[in-house]
């Protein structure tokens, strides 16, 4: 219902959308455009003239001649490469192969992640952690088992545990008889020995006797290792009590003889491999629970990925060429009910595209450099993400056509335990793709991939998805659901005629971007999801159920630069429709001269007034038959648009940058709070501020740097060392985003430090000193730019009780963070009132509009 929901809410948006931005007249919103007007001629191929561009909605006096079948079998496009085949072919075995390990080495993952719920099990019912060799509870009476013994309740193998004598010892007689059954999640050693051990000895996870509780781990469940997988030289029987002896002076010693990688699992239940190269002083902090040394598991070196050749980006080998009057309709089968297509290399190197990303995104289109950060932020993220996996970028491919099958609904409904919905994915690119990187990119990011050959096609197959990609030649690719590509390849040689889809597309014209729908297909499934539309919806279900066809075309080239058919079953429903959506354009025309008094008080829109008024008098809604139609016209200043629109666009990034600079104050005051919880106070002004580090001499910014997901900076710095000593100057240029984007490393992130301010040198602020509490006192300030200063620099804006506002510097309205963690604009704000804010115990407290 959801997904139904959804697309009947984006019809309904689509005729709201045409309401507010083509408000054409109440006569031309009811005349039947005669043929040779306005609304029935347009382009088709981009060019300036032609015949209308939907000839396959019938529109009496506009199209009476039947559109003939279009023959796309001469585009090389479509050719499938017999050569190609044979390359993915011949990577068939070797990909199998890969894929097998790693499934083998999920599932050994998954072992280890089911030990860690058993843990955290067991914990959860006792009120502590086991003890290497028994239950580690106050009141056990039988030590002389492990661990993983007391752990098999939890892990589905109850019967085996009331099998042992737990007032034995693991080798006594009867015991001994079931070392044997030893349970999967800890090997498939037919001898019953494990590599999957606890490590024991000061500071490590269990105890020897006693459980240890969770919260005892103060540098964080995340941080601290519990289980770990020995070398095969460790092995030893899984009943046995005991760990591996952890010596802090050798943490690797115990491991014993490692191979490549081994597994962790940390106190949080996380499992993860490691490279055996790991620093042993880094292991050695994620073995200690309470060494106040946090280490995140990014920041440590991770099992190296099998080697495979690297993905290349190969850009356009040709300039962009001149298109083609009708679409390649290969690969598009009966089976599809909806179409959408794209051409994005079209639209990049279109005149007013480049003109815009000149003016927004000087640095390109990457994910570094100066942008807007909106949401096409989460677009381009998105394309660099194709671009990687699949050797393309956006900006190169000549076509995306994205297909759906008429069961799509239903197999969404159904879950994903079926595999993907029923769709299909066409990409030409304008380039050759690097095919054999490509290949083994896609094994890598599924369980089990094999190579299936079909109707002369290699499909990389993933088998437990139901998911395939082939490879037609060596710059064109197919994908999606396994049953519905093999449809496609077997469509790959008709042309155009066929599905009422196949029919409206073949008269769609080449434009820009193609949407078809032929809704008869699904009229069955459609009826069935009607019935159960809420609210304001219902009142549509007629429309929804009586809609047949929908055509939607855009080229910014083209007369109709916009226009949507929607054809319906009878005139009656057309004619319905059509009497709700014109008396809202009516309402829209009466609004008109308001609107275009606003515009033309704001200097900024004044350049749209010329826009606007061609939009109020050229957008046309028509009626026809049992068709409704829209059309936008083609912008005469579109040339202009982007100019036009730069001042909204600066004032939108500044408000975003306010965002930004808010939500990274945030971020820094969970950091502060993460820090006190793990440490018992906050770092001080010249160090960490608590015992047992007593190095002075970084700034209390560092310290807080592996609660802001930047441990791997963290232990790069020397903390023994000050903060402009050689080796820790080096680091100043890699400044977080968090505290600014200085190239120098300043930034204007500061506390307050000195007499009657929160923070001292050496001596950490806890939460219960700041008497006037949490909500009235300043915790960070972000001051002016003239008192930035170096980052990893010690020390904090001066406070001077008589002038508290004299060391933020030159700024007139400036955002704050509160003890609590909450964010505050202030503005032209009173010096005593300033003053009182940043003295925690001066019994004052205040409160903020």
């Amino acid at each position: 219902m959801y997904f139904f929901n959804r697309q009947g809410t984006n019809w309904f948006l689509v005729f709201a959308l045409a309401l507010f931005v083509g408000c054409g007249g109440k006569e031309d919103a009811k005349v039947v455009q005669p043929a040779g007007g306005a609304a029935a001629t347009g382009t088709t191929g981009g060019t300036a003239k032609g015949t209308d561009v939907n000839p396959g909605i019938s529109v009496p006096g506009i199209d009476d001649e039947p559109t003939p079948a279009v023959d796309n079998t001469s585009d090389s496009s479509s050719k499938v490469d017999p050569a190609v085949q044979q390359r993915v072919a011949a990577m068939g075995a070797q990909i199998k192969t890969q894929s097998e390990k790693r499934a083998a080495g999920a599932a050994e993952l998954t072992g280890l992640r089911e030990i860690g719920l058993s843990i955290h099990s067991y914990y959860d019912a006792q009120q502590s952690l086991p003890a290497v060799n028994g239950s580690g509870l106050k009141d056990a009476k039988y030590p002389g088992l492990s661990w993983r013994v007391y752990l098999l309740p939890y892990l589905e193998q109850n019967n085996l545990f009331e099998q042992f004598k737990l007032d034995e010892p693991w080798d006594s007689e009867h015991n001994k008889a079931l070392i044997s059954k030893m349970p999967s999640q800890f090997g498939k050693n037919e001898e019953g020995k494990t590599r999957i051990h606890a490590l024991s000895g000061a500071g490590t996870a269990f105890a020897e006797n006693a459980g240890a509780k969770l919260f005892d781990a103060t540098d964080g469940m995340s941080n601290t290792l519990m289980v770990v997988e020995g070398g095969a030289d460790t092995a030893d029987f899984w009943t046995k009590p005991g760990g591996l002896a952890f010596d802090v002076n050798e943490p690797l010693k115990c491991l014993g003889q490692l191979d490549d990688e081994f597994k962790v699992l940390m106190m949080d239940g996380f499992a993860r491999r490691l490279s055996k190269n790991v620093d042993p002083a880094t292991f050695a902090k994620l073995a200690q629970k309470a060494d106040g040394q946090p280490v995140s598991l990014d920041s440590v070196e991770i099992a190296a990925k099998e080697s495979a050749p690297k993905i290349k980006v190969n850009p356009p080998i040709t300039p962009l060429a001149p298109t083609s009057k009708q679409l390649d309709l290969s690969f598009i089968p009966q089976e599809a009910f909806a179409a959408a297509i794209v051409h994005p290399r079209r639209i990049f190197e279109h005149a007013v595209v480049k003109k815009t990303r000149d003016l927004y995104f000087p640095s390109g289109l990457g994910l570094s450099g100066d942008r807007m950060a909106t949401d096409l932020d989460m677009v381009l993220e998105r394309s660099e993400e194709m671009s990687g996996a699949l050797g393309l970028a956006p900006q190169n491919v000549d076509e995306i056509v994205v297909l759906l099958h008429k069961d799509v609904v239903q197999a969404a409904m159904q879950g994903p335990q079926n595999g993907i919905p029923p769709i299909g994915v066409v990409i030409r690119n304008s380039a050759p793709i690097e095919i054999e990187p490509v290949v083994h990119a896609l094994s890598e990011k599924s369980s089990v991939t094999e190579i299936q050959d079909f109707e002369g096609v290699s499909l990389i197959v993933s088998v437990h998805e139901k998911a395939a990609i082939a490879f037609i030649n060596d710059s064109t690719l197919i994908g999606g659901q396994l049953d519905f590509v093999k449809s496609m390849i077997k469509a790959k040689d008709q042309g155009g005629t066929g599905s009422g889809l196949l029919k409206r597309l073949s008269g769609a014209g080449n434009r820009h971007i193609v949407l078809a729908v032929d809704a008869v297909p699904v009229e069955p499934t459609v009826k069935l999801l009607s019935a159960e539309l809420p609210g304001p919806l219902a009142l549509f279900s007629a429309y929804i159920t009586g809609a047949k066809e929908l055509l939607l075309t855009a080229d910014l080239d083209d007369a109709e630069m916009v226009r949507l058919d929607l054809e319906f079953k009878s005139p009656q429903l057309a004619m319905g429709l059509f009497g709700v959506v014109d008396a809202q354009f009516q309402q829209a025309k009466e609004q008109a001269p308001q609107w275009r008094s606003m515009i033309e008080a704001d200097p900024a829109g004044k350049g749209f007034l010329p826009t606007f008024d061609q939009l109020v008098a050229e957008a046309k809604l028509v009626n026809s038959e049992n068709t409704i139609s829209v059309t936008i016209p083609r912008l005469k200043d579109l040339e202009k648009i982007p100019e036009l629109l730069k001042p909204a666009v600066d004032q939108a990034k500044k408000a975003t940058e306010q965002v930004n600079r808010r939500n990274n104050l945030k971020m820094i005051g969970l950091a502060f709070h993460n820090y006190e919880s793990a440490m018992r106070a906050f770092p001080a002004a010249n160090g960490p501020g608590a015992e047992p580090l007593p190095h002075p001499g970084l700034s209390w910014r560092v310290y807080l740097l592996p609660y802001l997901d930047e441990s791997g900076l963290y232990q790069e710095f020397k903390l023994d060392e000050p903060w402009d000593s050689d080796h820790n100057k080096a680091l100043i240029a890699r400044m977080p985003k968090v505290f600014g984007t200085n190239p120098e490393g300043k930034t204007s992130i500061h506390i307050f430090a000195g007499k009657g301010a929160p923070f001292q040198d050496n001596v950490g602020l806890k939460i219960s000193d700041i008497t006037d509490g949490t909500s009235n006192t300043i915790l960070a300030i972000e001051a002016g730019e003239d008192v930035a200063d170096i980052w990893t620099k010690p020390g904090g804006l001066a406070f001077d009780a008589d002038m508290p506002l004299k060391s933020i510097g030159n700024v007139k309205e400036f955002n704050i963070l509160m003890m609590d963690g909450s964010v505050r604009l202030l503005r032209n704000i009173n010096a005593e009132l300033f003053g009182r804010l940043i003295q925690h115990q001066d019994g004052g407290t205040i409160e903020l509009e």
